[in-house]
């Protein structure tokens, strides 16, 4: 299945760009336990690890629960990504103030 298939499963008018398809093949390869991303503020970080778990279950038919880590200092972004997340069906919750 590709990404762009993926994205269209979860309802997302979304078509992944070069950076974003290069970062869940990363993840989506079975040898890779971490993987590290970083781009710049609108790149569209957020597409990439909110579509994880669901690329999980659909290409890796991995149905066990798995942990995504976002690093981000702004409570307003944060809040922004646990409502994408709700929306999607995605358990999420963030740490701190």
């Amino acid at each position: 299945m590709k990404m762009d298939e993926v994205f269209k499963s979860l309802g997302l008018q979304f078509k992944p760009n070069e950076v974003q398809r290069k970062a869940m093949n990363s993840v989506l390869n079975e040898k890779n336990r971490f993987t590290f991303i970083t781009q710049a503020t609108g790149s569209g970080k957020s597409m990439t690890f909110l579509a994880y778990p669901a690329a999980r279950k659909q290409i890796l038919k991995d149905l066990e629960p798995c942990i995504v880590v976002v690093i981000c200092p702004l409570v307003s972004v944060i809040e922004n990504h646990l409502e994408e997340a709700a929306k999607l069906g995605i358990s999420a919750c963030r740490i701190g103030k």
